[in-house]
């Protein structure tokens, strides 16, 4: 399985969570591949998520996405940051549940 990582650029942390997250790939067996993955794992909140699905808008579809909450509520984050051998391990082992959202497109005119 290839994964792709989007962290929120502000995170504070975000180059040593960067190089954990790469290791966790590593350890679990699966492959790094930011260009053409199977699951992108998000790092941020509801709306770096939603920037992360707009990256990859082309293969949306084909895409799962999995998000890591950091700071403040989040609705559409599964995991937290101390459950990413969970999250792993469900990639791993293919024991993991999809849930499949539509997505809209809007077009916003004002008067100017």
């Amino acid at each position: 399985m290839k994964i792709a990582l989007y962290i929120k650029e502000s995170i504070e942390e975000s180059e040593e969570l960067s190089t954990l997250l790469i290791s966790k790939i590593s350890e679990y067996n699966l492959e790094f591949d930011q260009e053409n993955p199977d699951v992108v794992i998000v790092v941020g909140g509801d709306g770096t998520l939603l920037r992360a699905v707009h990256e990859y808008i082309d293969r949306a579809e084909d895409i799962a996405f999995v998000g890591i909450h950091q700071g403040t509520l989040g609705f559409t984050c599964d995991y937290r940051i101390d459950e990413l051998d969970e999250l792993f391990s469900s990639l791993a082992f293919n024991t993991y549940s999809k849930v499949n959202v539509n997505l809209i497109e809007a077009n916003i005119f004002v008067p100017l």
